[in-house]
């Protein structure tokens, strides 16, 4: 093990973790690659699919469209999935049974669980639907940010349309990407946007219509994601590079470069370091997040669209078109390479 593995070790990892100076090679490595493997909830077109130890386990069927986005509930007894149609469904994660659906009108682009409750947030045009996902009932419809976005061109009015969305640790905040490229604090309670952190683009968009700009950024996730430890969020919109935000001044503190635009990303659980991936790149990069510095890049043979850290940070997962990677956050070695097709979105336990 590399030097960098090493103290990746110390930082990704909490609680105990196997040594080999207790337990034999052999039956330390299938502890590590089958007894900790965390389950993986993954779309692939009408269904969804159940991972374990690189086994698929279940197959759940109920959508008519694709489906969208999937996410695993923080107490892993619930999978929210939406489709291309606009249904919401919540799930059992053990016997797979559908407890609820939801109709929203609008193609679902994210679901978010709130890690305090059982309250589910979705995005419809300029404002964040919050659910009871138990329920079905509506607790909170926060409209992202008040002025729409006016090409003073033609003086067409464009909605300034929620993309993305992330719960702050706490369940207190919800932070929005919208298409006006910045990022808005909405407080769940009170339903009213607090904040807003300004993004200066470095794409030039002179001599290009709104409507072409807004098309271009429609072609990426635009991703989101509030730090485990509270004190940053982490955008990307349209660019190659991951911003990350002083959640008490708003200001962006550091500015993680990439070769292409960022389609995915996701913190260590103790917030200290970054997993991205790139469009069109079969590459994951590892970043810490206080240096600004690309520690290790973790090479495939198809292109990614997606990564996902483990909530106990012993594993990265990723996926492309035809395949969900589970690999080790200590040695980087691909432990489980696992056949789904059509697979643009998942969930990691």
């Amino acid at each position: 093990m590399s030097f960098l593995s090493k103290n990746l070790t110390l930082n990704l990892t909490s609680g105990f973790w196997p040594s080999g100076d207790f337990w034999p090679s052999d039956v330390l490595d299938i502890i590590k690659k089958y007894i900790l493997s965390p389950k993986i909830i993954a779309a692939s077109g009408v269904s969804i699919n159940i991972w374990y130890s690189g086994v698929l386990t279940q197959k759940i069927l109920g959508h008519t469209n694709t489906v969208t986005v999937v996410s695993l509930s923080p107490n892993g007894k619930y999978i929210a999935s939406g489709d291309a149609d606009g249904n919401v469904k919540i799930w059992d994660s053990i016997t797979g049974n559908c407890e609820l659906s939801l109709k929203i009108q609008t193609k679902i682009k994210c679901l978010a669980w709130c890690p305090k409750s059982t309250y589910l947030a979705s995005c419809s045009g300029n404002r964040v639907i919050v659910w009871n996902a138990l329920e079905g009932t509506m607790c909170q419809s926060i409209l992202s940010d008040v002025p729409n976005i006016v090409d003073q061109n033609d003086y067409r009015e464009y909605v300034n349309e929620v993309l993305s969305v992330s719960w702050s640790p706490d369940g207190e905040q919800i932070a929005t990407s919208n298409l006006d490229e910045n990022v808005h604090i909405l407080n769940f309670k009170r339903g009213f946007c607090e904040k807003k952190f300004i993004k200066f683009s470095r794409i030039d968009f002179s001599g290009i219509s709104l409507r072409d700009k807004f098309a271009y950024i429609h072609r990426f996730n635009c991703p989101i994601s509030w730090s485990p430890n509270y004190s940053k969020i982490a955008s990307s919109i349209n660019e190659g590079v991951i911003l990350l935000w002083d959640t008490i001044s708003g200001k962006c503190s550091k500015r993680l470069a990439h070769i292409n635009v960022v389609c995915s990303f996701a913190w260590s659980p103790n917030g200290t370091h970054l997993a991205s991936v790139c469009s069109h790149m079969s590459r994951i990069f590892i970043w810490n997040t206080e240096s600004g510095i690309c520690e290790k890049t973790i090479d495939y043979d198809e292109s990614l669209r997606k990564v996902g850290w483990s909530s106990d940070g012993r594993h990265i997962v990723s996926c492309s078109s035809t395949s969900i990677q589970m690999w080790d956050a200590l040695t980087f070695e691909l432990e489980h390479r696992m056949l789904n097709k059509y697979c643009d979105n998942f969930s990691v336990e």
